[in-house]
């Protein structure tokens, strides 16, 4: 069955199209045609159009089963969305109004601004990044430092850009809190032998159906090592690690998995929001390409206590007065949307905001932890 549905068009179109079509309604119609005289069809109406508009629906051999094409003057255009067929509607730029020049110490302020980062010795696949923070909180002075490291194997992002100092500030605020909390249950305890107590959180394409089949395109990994204060000056120590799979291909999942399966592996408790999401998706890529990995078997869903992260924040933000500044929740869709790039081959793509929004995903559910267990 062929559906075209048009508007503003002519009355000598519309007869025309009533000779091989019915019309439902107005601008719609319906009919049964062969390939050949549905193309020879759409050719007349685009010829024909002028400043009217159709829309034609015909059978295809796609995830949809279904082909759409447009001709016009329309406010929606057809976008292939990896292999799913959407309708966007472009913003509008008005014309009448010059841009206006940002001053320069707002555009100073939007780029992004380099840190210094120590290398990491370890082989990376094309098109990967991985990058780490680790803070120490140390004995004798009882000060806290935060180190970053990196390394970049996508070619338009250095490892001098891997990590911005403008979108740090969630990652000192709630460290410090963490260190806090962490410090006083050390005290409170005669013994404490080491523990690690970890948190995971992936980044998926937005395309449900698509990231259940394991499309994941960064994959953020907390840790806090609890140590016996006698033995050891850095008795504190946090990390996050992050695996950002750039050009969002299915085939390099298994390669960011096994990046950081070892820092997974050895958590005494694993975190995760959602492990309906998060954790079958991955045991998803494991089983399907047969890769040898396992989770901990001490997992804990903290999505049994709260609705969403969120949620779970907003409980923190009560207690410890923990907030986000630059990765707010609510806004993944812009985020991704910058981390895509622009146009189909991703040109100018964005790790930040999206991530500071990966590894806060992962340190919220540490924070709430390590308050309500200790």
């Amino acid at each position: 069955m062929v559906v075209l549905i048009s508007g503003k068009i002519s009355s000598s179109l519309r007869g025309f199209l009533t000779r091989w079509m019915i019309e439902l309604r107005a601008g719609v119609f319906v009919s049964t045609l062969s390939r050949r005289v549905q193309d020879i069809l759409w050719d007349y109406i685009k010829k024909k159009i002028k400043d009217g508009y159709a829309f034609l629906l015909f059978p295809a051999a796609n995830e949809q089963h279904f082909q759409i094409l447009s001709t016009g003057k329309i406010n929606r255009e057809v976008i292939d969305y990896e292999g799913i067929q959407l309708l966007r509607i472009p913003k509008k730029v008005s014309s009448n109004k010059s841009p206006q020049k940002k001053p320069k110490q707002q555009e100073k302020s939007e780029k992004q601004k380099p840190l210094c980062i120590k290398g990491v010795n370890l082989s990376l696949s094309p098109n990967f990044i991985f990058r780490q923070f680790k803070g120490v909180k140390e004995k004798k002075e009882g000060t806290i430092k935060l180190n970053y490291f990196g390394k970049s194997a996508y070619g338009p992002i250095s490892d001098a850009e891997i990590w911005d100092i403008a979108y740090l500030e969630d990652i000192k605020s709630s460290s410090r809190l963490i260190f806090n909390k962490s410090e006083s249950i050390i005290r409170k305890m005669k013994e404490f032998h080491q523990q690690k107590i970890s948190c995971i959180d992936i980044e998926t394409t937005d395309w449900i159906p698509k990231a259940r089949e394991g499309y994941i395109n960064i994959i953020g990994l907390s840790e806090l090592i609890l140590r016996e204060n006698e033995k050891h000056d850095n008795y504190l120590i946090l990390k996050g690690s992050q695996v950002f799979n750039m050009t969002r291909k299915r085939t390099l999942v298994p390669e960011m998995i096994k990046l950081i399966s070892e820092q997974i592996i050895n958590a005494d408790v694993l975190l995760v929001f959602n492990e309906d999401f998060d954790i079958k998706i991955i045991n998803h890529v494991v089983k399907t390409d047969g890769i040898d990995f396992s989770f901990p078997k001490n997992i804990v869903d903290l999505n049994d206590e709260f609705r969403s992260l969120k949620e779970l924040e907003s409980h923190l933000n009560k207690r410890l007065k923990f907030k986000r500044v630059k990765s707010k929740k609510g806004n993944y869709s812009a985020y991704y949307k910058l981390f895509k790039g622009i146009g189909t081959k991703g040109s100018k793509k964005c790790l930040e905001p999206i991530g500071i929004y990966n590894i806060m995903d992962c340190i919220s559910p540490l924070l709430y932890y390590i308050q309500k267990n200790y």
